[in-house]
């Protein structure tokens, strides 16, 4: 009966919590969203794509339609500058998991590398790999140090502005010329859950040199950033412990990622939430009984007790 008590005063009180913090952090964000997915929908055809020719997020799904994902000039003059090879920051599931497509082939070269000025934050909804419509789960994206600030500033002013650049370690891909438009059509459907090309500065670990990649992440702007998860690490910990998608379990993509950067002993983990919120959530899976998810099973015992 303890252990019972216990239990409800904690589904009590993060029900209460989950009330009463997602107003105050999300009222300026989802007002924004909701104002962008109106005229994104306004402007879609009978085809299904904009009139202006412009990815098409779908608000029901979550991604954007067909995997065309918002493009980036710069990233055409990156290839042109680089006689056709291409240099790709992987910093979430292309650390561990770079799939059977263009990145395994012969010819593409890993190294590790950090991304200055970014971070990683668990802060994007993922409906198509690791979570549902219904219940999505949450990945990283990157976000930079000034966005990481602004977002921190709106839940509260007592935040002090980020001194030295943030290093992010990952993955440094060296894409041949032959293999690049399959990599990045690839890349454009895997990453269709609110993602879009970027350019960024990636320095090598093992020769400290600096050069332009593309990376992929999903920007405060897009349609599936969550700032509540940024700002209640132990909230999207709880999410994570139990969501699972098409691609699998929440807490498999992050128990992966935070061995990833375990066993390449970076120095830069400290600027990381990764290790914290894997711990968190596997003290959730033995610990806990989380609210959303003896709701999911009551729901589920009632309609069969009906039928």
């Amino acid at each position: 009966m303890k252990i019972l008590r216990s239990r409800i005063s904690f589904l009590l009180l993060l029900s209460i919590f989950d009330r009463r913090a997602s107003s105050a952090f999300e009222k300026p964000y989802l007002c924004l969203q909701r104002r962008k997915q109106k005229m994104q929908l306004s402007k879609i055809d009978t085809e299904g794509r904009s009139a202006s020719n412009v990815p098409t997020w779908c608000p029901e799904q979550q991604i954007y339609i067909g995997g065309v994902v918002p493009e980036n000039a710069e990233v055409k003059s990156l290839i042109e500058k680089n006689d056709g090879f291409l240099r790709l920051f992987g910093y979430g599931s292309l650390c561990w998991n770079p799939g059977t497509g263009a990145l395994a082939k012969p010819g593409v070269i890993g190294s590790l590398g950090r991304a200055r000025g970014y971070k990683r934050c668990w802060a994007q909804r993922s409906t198509d790999h690791r979570g549902n419509p219904k219940f999505p789960g949450i990945v990283c994206t990157l976000l930079e140090d000034k966005e990481v600030y602004e977002t921190r500033k709106m839940a509260t002013n007592e935040i002090e502005e980020i001194n030295q650049p943030t290093m992010t370690e990952g993955i440094i891909y060296l894409i041949p010329p032959d293999l690049v438009d399959e990599c990045l059509a690839e890349l454009d459907f895997r990453e269709k859950g609110g993602y879009a090309r970027d350019v960024i500065d990636v320095v090598e670990d093992k020769s400290g040199e600096t050069h332009k990649a593309l990376l992929y992440r999903g920007t405060p702007e897009n349609p599936a950033f969550w700032p509540r998860a940024l700002l209640d690490l132990p909230l999207a910990a709880a999410i994570m412990s139990v969501s699972e998608g098409p691609s699998g379990k929440n807490d498999f993509y992050l128990n992966s990622l935070d061995k990833f950067l375990t066993d390449t002993h970076t120095i830069y983990a400290e600027n990381d939430d990764t290790t914290s919120l894997a711990s968190m959530a596997r003290s959730f899976q033995e610990n806990n009984q989380l609210f959303f998810s003896l709701r999911v099973w009551l729901k589920s015992a009632q309609s069969t007790f009906v039928g």
